[in-house]
């Protein structure tokens, strides 16, 4: 209530105001400018909405036109009391009928537009005749409100009160009584009134009566009325708020949304008002949606859009309004708005905006768990871990992170990375270059690091070097050679990635062998060992520094490098002659002979104790064999038969000796105690004991490999 607003009781005990109306932060006209507005307060600025609402019942009803009895009983009846809070201290009587009246005036109630309905009833009351009305209260009603009214003519300014007559109203539920004056429900608010007011919370269904009975009556007649206001819904609804930013997180003095929607659960929220505390900020705007769908702009309100009035909210019909918000300071920002209204419990709700634009913090301990740096890695699969970014006002965010070549770069403003603290950027491809990685945090409110964390250098190459290309060698593939020592060269390969390290080798006699991942050359060339009689291959496979190894399916073949045992001496005795080849004969009976030959026509037979010797050098030479063809015939059992024997220059040393009759080919190698000897002597001798036990030679060769 306008704090200089007049309160009853008057003087004579009648309650004073009768309703009431918005009447404070008033947008009017300005009686002292013609096209100018000035917010104002009082009577004369609540009197104009009760005068609309007045306007517009006699405007639609035709009943009311005439009737000022109708009119102010119905504008009564309907109006919404503010929240009784507790049930009236006596049946049927309002607990503050003096400070707001019968309630603040509501065009939906008394248009007949809510969850309620209106009995009218107007009449002329006679003298001190009783006049009754019957009217049913439905089995779901939650407030039954009867106003009775009446007007009398003017009194003079000599009369003693303001009333010449007293009528009482009177509820009586059936079964009634017969008096006038009889009733359940009564409200004598005064002595002499001409307007009572009763209000039932609850109250039984069934046929009621109402009952207008003179107390105090002239023989006049009077114009009275009387309303029936029955509601079906709970007259103290309760209301829900939903308040909602369209940013959580913003920068200072960056604009952020605050909408507020209220609704209520049944009946009407009256007069609402949403009250805004807390941070307040600096509003650029402030409105609220009307029933009619319109936006209204309420930033010159007395509250300068602070506060908005929001008016009636019926059942699902939600109302809504809202700010346009901006803070100069970082920190969290709570916005709070209370729901205020004449007949509901106050809400309240609050949302919260956080203001930052101070970037966050850089990640700490940023490292690869998977390469170490300044190496060379096979892999392209590379993890990563850190300490989470601080950011003290709106929290982190994110990271944006970058895989660079050459240098590290900032990664641009583009999050796709959350709150983590590992991140693997999937298969790296092989580079020259050094690759580093970058990570750049943003926190909530979209402040982005002017700077990064960075991890590297890595060398990353998973590409296996090409085989390499056979270029030369001391042997001609696949054409025989006595040196069992191969020189080979093959192409330098060279590495598109990490460069090449060095090369696998491996030598075999079978031309598909694979070399395993062991380091055997760095030089694009090799020298084998001494080889064997027979052909041999080198595998090569490529290694690069990273590590990666020629596949096998590529190995490089080189041969195949044929190694042979060359003849250092040889005799078929084809000559006729042991001088030809120049054999030295212990016995000068020993000669070649045609009867003695195994191939060809002449071979040599050696009888009972004959012996021929042959000279020869091995300086050079490795790997001496001995082969020939030979038999040994009639030797007694315990002869030595056939034997051969070697010396050096020192003593002799048997290699062979056999006593077996047959054709043969033995093929005898000499101990390395042989080879490299500059004075080797071989001794062929018959050990027999008559003249018919004799051996038989043929094809003597003997054959070496070079050192």
């Amino acid at each position: 209530m306008w704090s200089g607003s007049s309160r009853g009781p008057c003087g004579d005990g009648r309650w004073k105001p009768n309703v009431c109306a918005p009447g404070q932060g008033i947008l009017s006209l300005d009686a002292t400018n013609n096209a100018g507005y000035r917010t104002m307060g009082g009577t004369s600025m609540a009197a104009p909405h009760v005068t609309a609402l007045a306007a517009s019942l006699v405007d639609r009803f035709d009943s009311m036109r005439r009737d000022p009895a109708l009119l102010s009983a119905v504008i009564m009846a309907s109006a919404i009391p503010r929240k009784l809070g507790v049930l009236p201290l006596l049946p049927g009587i309002y607990p503050i009928l003096h400070p707001g009246g019968a309630g603040c005036v509501s065009a939906i109630q008394a248009h007949g537009s809510s969850v309620s309905s209106l009995l009218r009833s107007s009449f002329s009351q006679i003298g001190s005749f009783t006049t009754e009305g019957d009217f049913n209260v439905p089995d779901d009603t939650s407030r039954l409100v009867v106003v009775m009214h009446y007007i009398e003519p003017a009194c003079t300014s000599t009369s003693e009160a303001a009333l010449t007559n007293d009528y009482d109203l009177w509820l009586d539920e059936a079964p009634f009584g017969s008096s006038g004056n009889s009733g359940e429900h009564f409200a004598h608010q005064s002595s002499e009134d001409n307007t009572e007011i009763a209000v039932i919370h609850n109250p039984n269904s069934g046929l009621w009566r109402w009952k207008t009975n003179p107390r105090k009556a002239t023989s006049s007649t009077v114009k009275m009325a009387v309303v029936v206001h029955i509601i079906k819904d709970d007259p103290e609804p309760n209301a829900s708020i939903t308040l909602d930013a369209d940013k959580t997180f913003v920068k200072k003095n960056e604009d952020v949304r605050v909408d507020a929607t209220v609704a209520v659960d049944g009946y009407i929220g009256a007069s609402v008002v949403l009250d805004r505390s807390g941070h307040l900020g600096v509003a650029s705007e402030a409105d609220s949606v009307l029933y009619d769908g319109l936006v209204t702009d309420v930033t010159d309100n007395p509250t300068q859009g602070r506060d908005i009035t929001l008016g009636d909210i019926l059942v699902g019909k939600p109302r809504s309004a809202g700010w346009k918000l901006s803070y100069g300071t970082e920190g969290v920002k709570t916005v709070t708005v209370q729901v205020l209204s004449e007949n509901m419990p106050a809400v309240i709700e609050s949302v919260q905006v956080v203001v930052d634009e101070t970037p966050p913090a850089l990640p700490q301990s940023l490292v690869s768990t998977t390469h170490p740096t300044g190496q060379w890695s096979t892999s392209g699969s590379i993890d990563f871990s850190w300490q989470a970014a601080v950011d003290n006002v709106s929290g982190l965010d994110g990271y944006c992170a970058l895989m660079t070549d050459g240098s590290p770069q900032l990664p641009p403003e583009v999050m796709f990375l959350g709150d983590v603290t590992s991140f693997s950027p999937g298969g790296l491809l092989s580079s020259k270059q050094p690759q580093f990685f970058t990570l750049r945090p943003v926190d909530k409110g979209g402040n982005w690091s002017p700077s990064f964390a960075t991890a590297g250098p890595f060398f990353i190459d998973k590409d296996a070097p090409d085989a390499p290309v056979f270029q030369s060698s001391s042997h001609t593939p696949g054409v025989p050679s006595c040196d069992p020592t191969v020189y080979v060269t093959w192409s330098k390969v060279v590495d598109a990635h990490s460069g090449t390290k060095g090369y696998g080798l491996y030598w075999t006699k079978n031309p598909n062998s694979i070399p395993g991942e062991t380091l055997g050359s760095v030089a694009n060339f090799t020298t084998s060992n001494t080889l064997s009689p027979g052909s041999w291959y080198l595998h090569v496979r490529t290694k690069d520094i990273a590590g990666n190894w020629t596949a096998a399916a590529d190995t490089a073949h080189f041969g195949p490098f044929v190694i042979e045992q060359c003849p250092l001496f040889e005799d078929d005795f084809e000559s006729g002659s042991l001088f030809t080849k120049g054999w030295i004969q212990v016995n000068s009976r020993v000669r070649p002979s045609t009867s003695a030959a195994f191939t060809g026509k002449y071979g040599v037979r050696l009888r009972k104790t004959q012996t021929i010797e042959q000279d020869l050098s091995t300086l050079g030479m490795q790997n001496v064999m001995l082969t020939l063809d030979r038999r040994a015939m009639s030797y007694e059992k315990g002869d030595p038969g056939f034997r051969i024997s070697w010396s050096s220059g020192l003593k002799w040393k048997t290699l062979y000796s056999t006593t077996i009759d047959s054709w043969g080919t033995v093929y005898l190698p000499l101990p390395p105690e042989a080879w490299d000897s500059p004075n080797l002597r071989i001794r062929f001798q018959s050990l027999g004991n008559s003249w018919f036990d004799y051996t038989e030679i043929d094809n003597v060769r003997v054959l070496a490999t070079s050192k």
